[in-house]
């Protein structure tokens, strides 16, 4: 799966993110989880998220400039594989959300 270059956000649980690139596999995946729960009220925007967190503009940026330079051998942005899918239902804190499938593929 394809990420974009790591960027800023405004939000706390997307602080610091790498937008995913939708292929048409992760399109039919939401599609399935609309017909079970119904259409979501938020924009959909499938993204990895690198941190969590109220930090400044300037540390956000700090964290994803360097996330877009990588590790020595380490890139943490470009291309991943994703070795599992799991459905969460996000309401809420992070310390109330819930698992409600996942799938190995």
């Amino acid at each position: 799966m394809g990420l974009g270059p790591a960027q800023t956000g405004e939000k706390y649980y997307q602080s610091v993110l790498a937008p995913v690139k939708p292929t048409a596999s992760l399109l039919a995946l939401r599609d399935g989880c609309e017909e079970k729960w119904g259409p979501s009220a938020k924009e959909y925007f499938p993204h990895l998220s690198l941190f969590y967190g109220y930090a400044s503009p300037e540390r956000r940026e700090q964290i994803a400039r360097k996330a877009n330079e990588g590790f020595g051998e380490v890139q943490l942005v470009g291309e991943v594989e994703i070795g599992e899918i799991v459905v969460v239902d996000s309401r809420g804190t992070a310390d109330e959300w819930k698992v409600v499938g996942s799938v190995t593929i």
